[in-house]
């Protein structure tokens, strides 16, 4: 059985029978998604140009397309701050999810919808799988789980202030026991 305990930061951690630093897992997957981004726009452009399309409604799907395949485009490589913008692609179970997305968005769109949608699904697929086995290959941007850590803090705290006022839950049982 494959060793899956995290490793230090800088370190290598083995991964199945592969031995994998932070850095490469995280640029391979990178790689893997601009790849798909650049094919998730061609398949908007390509279908906005061939297909026959009379409903407004797939015109539109082509443009999401689009935008959105520019648009990870510019989170992959860090462009035009728009990381800042949009936060959750800064974790990488938001891209997964964004990515997931992008391919089903691609299925109906011909036969490169059905090429590109189901590697964008995977690659989807693949972020969360490793995230989830594997948390310290692809760490989150830096803040991210400050931000996410201080705003669960902060909503535990008001549903705490809530029980104390309502008299009920835990933080009212602990009061009366005191």
């Amino acid at each position: 059985m494959a060793d899956s305990s995290p490793a230090p930061a800088g370190q290598q951690q083995r991964v199945g029978c592969f031995s994998c630093s932070q850095g490469v897992v995280s640029t391979l997957i990178r790689c893997a998604a601009i790849l798909g981004l650049l094919g998730t726009g061609f398949v908007g452009v390509w279908c906005m140009i061939t297909c026959d399309i009379k409903e407004l409604k797939l015109r539109l799907v082509m443009v999401y397309l689009i935008l959105f395949s520019v648009c990870g485009i510019f989170v992959e490589f860090s462009l035009f701050g728009v990381m800042a913008k949009i936060q959750f692609l800064t974790s990488w179970v938001g891209r997964a999810v964004f990515y997931i997305f992008l391919g089903t968005l691609c299925l109906g769109s011909g036969i490169p919808g059905w090429v590109i949608g189901p590697y964008m699904c995977a690659i989807g697929v693949l972020i969360i799988v490793a995230r989830v086995k594997w948390p310290t290959l692809l760490p989150d941007a830096p803040g991210v789980a400050v931000k996410n850590r201080s705003a669960a803090s902060a909503t535990s705290q008001r549903y705490n202030d809530i029980e104390l006022q309502q008299g009920v839950g835990p933080a009212a049982e602990a009061v009366e026991l005191n």
